[in-house]
């Protein structure tokens, strides 16, 4: 099984693995050559959560009343290995 996923998503790649029992996030520019954001959670769900949130943050501001969830559960997260 992989656990493994990434997307590209107003423009940054955003990265969430499984290592030692948490998920990490990774977001960066969709080079890869800059990381922007990193954070570990509890639970994938809540990492890609995390990540479409940081996403959404920088394109409207802090303060914005996006749904980051639903948004993070109606990507096309490509799993990799």
């Amino acid at each position: 099984m992989t656990e493994n996923y990434r997307v590209a998503f107003a423009n940054l790649q955003l990265i969430v693995e499984h290592d030692a029992g948490e998920w990490r996030i990774r977001i960066s520019d969709l080079s890869g050559r800059e990381t922007l954001y990193t954070a570990a959670k509890p639970s994938l769900s809540d990492a890609k959560t995390a990540a479409v949130h940081f996403a959404l943050s920088r394109l409207f501001g802090p303060e914005h009343n996006k749904d980051s969830g639903n948004m993070a559960a109606s990507l096309a997260w490509n799993a990799v290995p």
